[in-house]
């Protein structure tokens, strides 16, 4: 019975070493479809970028797999002035400030396209797209109106104080370590009953 028992802990700590590793969640990537921009209004706050775990876990990073045609205009982080890339992967804080900065002469969809990354580094192999409206201001349309319907313009944070969710325990991992409480549960029972 010692033996068993010196096994099933021997094969728990190894387990509980190698658990998140051996996961394999599911991703989902959500398309976005932002509000309405207008043309002249230079960079705008677009809607967060969202995905998920199958495990219902959100996802803390985001991979952009294409950007928006220059022609339409430029994707920049929160603070306006740094250009996002094609395969730069973005921490949530990162990618909840993304703004849009629209070509003046565009009238038309601008898109692009991400995809969620987990804990683990594996990539949503089915890509989201953002869309975000640009349109231009009519003749006749006073900038009272127009300010009321676009995307808002914001000044952007210090300092991007990212959490690191890396740590937190999945599922698989919070089993492991019931069935170690278990084992020395009975391992304590079996010590007990021989002495």
């Amino acid at each position: 019975m010692k033996i068993f028992i010196k096994i099933v802990l021997l094969l728990s700590l190894l387990s509980l070493l190698h658990a998140e590793s051996t996961v394999n969640y599911d991703l989902s990537t959500d398309d976005i479809e932002n509000p309405s921009v207008l043309n002249t209004l230079g960079p705008v706050d677009i809607l967060d970028l969202s995905g998920y775990y199958s495990v219902g876990r959100d996802i803390e990073r985001f991979k952009i797999v294409s950007l928006p045609d220059p022609s339409s205009g430029i994707l920049y982080l929160e603070d306006g002035e740094t250009e996002v890339q094609v395969g730069q992967v973005l921490e949530d804080c990162d990618a909840d400030g993304l703004r849009f900065d629209p070509n003046p002469d565009f009238v038309g969809n601008a898109t692009f396209q991400y995809a969620s990354v987990n804990s683990n580094g594996e990539v949503d192999s089915t890509p989201a797209t953002v869309t975000i409206p640009v349109y231009a201001k009519e003749s006749n349309e006073s900038d009272e109106n127009v300010s009321e319907t676009v995307g808002t313009t914001s000044t952007p944070n210090e300092e991007c104080l990212c959490e690191d969710y890396d740590s937190a325990p999945s599922l698989s991992l919070w089993g492991v370590l019931l069935m170690m409480i278990i084992t020395l549960t009975i391992a304590k029972e079996e010590f007990n009953r021989e002495f």
